[in-house]
């Protein structure tokens, strides 16, 4: 075998592995591919590579994310509010997943829960506006409420007909 050959066939060899590993490298990961398969349309295959993502342990917010979105596109809300609350578990300050919560609970008639979910959103809009002009956090929640909030206050509804009640 000539030394020419001998440098073509490794040189061919050298390319076919840096290709092979290259391969290697496009193929998408599984959340990848689940958002390729939503954007397809292709719900249920989706949804069932994310089930199994999911029963496999993955908790990572993007994989909780794509089955909120995924089951809004199915028209599931009860399934999109069960994922709204797993992201919120993970990422308790979300606020695009909060204002999410808000509309799958007013979707799903659960008032009360709408109203003390959009209560938080205001107020930690208020406070993050404050905050960017003025001060502590304290004194921020001071000025939005009027007051240092406590839980289970009730909703903005409630507290308006307490402070104005109705008149007959």
């Amino acid at each position: 075998m000539t030394r020419s050959l001998r440098r073509h066939i490794i040189a061919t060899g050298v390319v076919a592995i840096f290709a092979l590993a290259g391969g290697f490298l496009l193929i998408p990961r599984r959340d990848e591919y689940v958002a390729m398969l939503t954007r397809d349309g292709r719900y249920e295959e989706a949804s069932r590579m994310l089930l199994s993502m999911r029963g496999a342990g993955d908790r990572r917010p993007q994989v909780l994310m794509q089955m909120l979105v995924l089951r809004i596109k199915l028209g599931d809300i009860p399934g999109a509010l069960e994922a709204v609350e797993a992201v919120l578990a993970v990422q308790p300050g979300d606020r695009r997943a909060q204002e999410i919560m808000a509309d799958l609970l007013l979707q799903s008639g659960r008032l009360d829960e709408y109203l003390r979910v959009t209560d938080r959103l205001v107020l930690a809009a208020a406070i993050s506006r404050c905050r960017t002009t003025s001060g502590s956090e304290h004194s921020c929640r001071r000025a939005a409420t009027g007051r240092v909030p406590r839980a289970g206050s009730g909703s903005s509804i409630e507290r308006h007909q307490r402070a104005r009640p109705l008149r007959d």
